[in-house]
């Protein structure tokens, strides 16, 4: 057998080196042509403060349909397909969404609709905690591409958050507290909800200590006589304002002057963002 001479190998190894190469690029090829067919979610919110946390994700582009009160959202011009309890189903549709937030308010007939047409809807409860704040928005990152982000903002919060909550623990006072969601009818954040991590957080003892929606009468609040009293304005409404507390003598929070309005449009959005801003607004009352 002739043997090969060094000039004349080379073109058979350029060649094999081809062969063996061939599956790597039809596989990158392939990845390639998934990656383009797989086009960015449209996506309608039908709750408010998934819209604010789809806007600090910074994937708002993918914004197609949003609620009366998403105001970052309204303010560019995404369609407004309803309130955050009814929805103009045909206007959304219109919108071609491929997914949908949802929330419990959210009438069951709109969801079936929207996945008998073929789109897909994720319903958020509220969450009863901050960590539940943390998770949903961990699920709405994943759902929108932008989990290594998410993480990083959730490691500068959570580090934000831990500095307040030690420096309201080794605050001499330690109130009693009570956080008013509406007025009348009277509505405060109970042990099942968010506000009471917040109510704790602040190194105050929240004096509604049962589960449930919150509604409460006068008289139990006089007869807990909280020290401190966390108003949630909304919108500039003078129902459950300082006014409103002020028959009320026999608490020592107003005897005392203790009212710390809290904005609706913070307190009341529950992202991560918000919740370490009125945690921040809490311990600077409370510290002054």
């Amino acid at each position: 057998m002739t043997a090969l001479t060094s000039s004349s190998r080379r073109p058979l190894l350029s060649l094999l080196s081809l062969l063996l190469l061939l599956p790597l690029l039809v596989g990158c090829h392939k990845a390639s042509q998934q990656e383009e067919e797989t086009p960015a979610p449209r996506i309608v919110s039908l709750v408010p403060s998934v819209t604010n946390q789809i806007y600090d994700l910074a994937c708002d582009s993918l914004l197609v349909g949003c609620t009366s009160y998403c105001t970052k959202a309204i303010a560019d011009s995404v369609p407004i397909v309803g309130s955050a309890i009814q929805t103009n189903l045909e206007l959304l549709i219109a919108q071609r969404p491929t997914l949908v937030f949802a929330s419990d308010f959210t009438a069951p007939q709109t969801i079936s609709a929207l996945e008998n047409a073929g789109i897909e809807v994720v319903q958020f409860t509220n969450p009863a905690s901050y960590d539940a704040i943390q998770a949903q928005y961990r699920q709405i990152a994943t759902l929108v591409g932008a989990s290594d982000r998410a993480e990083a903002q959730l490691a500068e919060i959570n580090q934000r958050v831990d500095w307040l909550k030690e420096l309201n623990a080794v605050r001499p006072w330690h109130p009693r507290a009570f956080m008013q969601i509406a007025f009348d009818p009277l509505f405060g954040a109970s042990t099942s909800t968010y506000m009471n991590d917040l109510i704790t957080f602040s190194g105050c003892t929240n004096i509604v200590t049962m589960a449930g929606n919150g509604q409460l009468n006068l008289e139990y609040v006089v007869e807990q006589d909280p020290e401190v009293l966390f108003l949630i304005t909304n919108h500039g409404s003078e129902s459950g304002s300082e006014e409103s507390w002020h028959k009320l003598r026999s608490v020592t929070a107003v005897q005392q002057g203790n009212y710390c309005p809290l904005p609706g449009e913070v307190v009341s959005q529950p992202t991560p963002q918000h919740f370490v801003e009125a945690l921040q607004l809490m311990t600077d009352y409370l510290s002054e």
